[in-house]
């Protein structure tokens, strides 16, 4: 398997919508799971996407996740 899990920093204004929409053509029931460290109001969290939006990791998917939702630091945890 090539990782444990897909991980990036993501602003709480993202709508859930705009994050399908990016996370969608990656989709893969193979893939990973996806974790979101958000920070409402100054207070930092992990949210871990369901099993159903697990991704296929590549240099496309980080791509679109920085230039579409503004992600940072994404990168595979191994």
């Amino acid at each position: 398997h090539y990782g444990h899990k897909l991980e990036m920093d993501i602003e709480c204004t993202i709508s859930p919508a705009k994050m399908a929409e990016v996370l969608a053509p990656y989709r893969n029931p193979d893939g990973l799971p996806v974790s979101l460290r958000v920070a409402p109001q100054g207070i930092p969290c992990v949210l871990q996407l369901g099993d159903e939006w697990r991704v296929a990791p590549s240099d496309a998917l980080k791509h679109a996740l920085e230039l579409n939702l503004g992600a940072k630091d994404v990168a595979v945890e191994y």
